[in-house]
């Protein structure tokens, strides 16, 4: 998807907070961003994969943990129901809420 690309980087990780949390794998932000559509604690589902595939594919479900915005790409920090305990950042373009 072009212009849905986002680069987690130690600067990026610095500034939004992202870190380390006792009980998940990868790191994430609890924080939530003015610009997410989808707050913590929402649950999403895949609605679209990279051409060459992602771990979760579509129509995989999630609870939104933290969300940034850089670059004007919104980020969300998904624990997705088939891998709990592990943390993945995708992004909105990527997601669709569910209930």
């Amino acid at each position: 998807m072009p212009g849905a690309a986002l680069e987690l980087t130690a600067a990026v990780a610095q500034a939004y907070g992202i870190e380390p949390h006792a009980g998940y794998i990868g790191v994430f932000t609890r924080r939530q961003s003015r610009f997410a559509i989808f707050g913590n604690k929402s649950r999403v589902a895949k609605r679209v994969v990279d051409d060459d595939g992602d771990i979760h594919g579509v129509g995989a479900k999630g609870t939104v943990m933290g969300s940034i915005c850089h670059a004007g790409v919104v980020g969300y920090f998904v624990e997705w129901d088939a891998s709990p305990g592990v943390v993945t950042l995708a992004v909105e373009a990527k997601l669709t809420g569910v209930k």
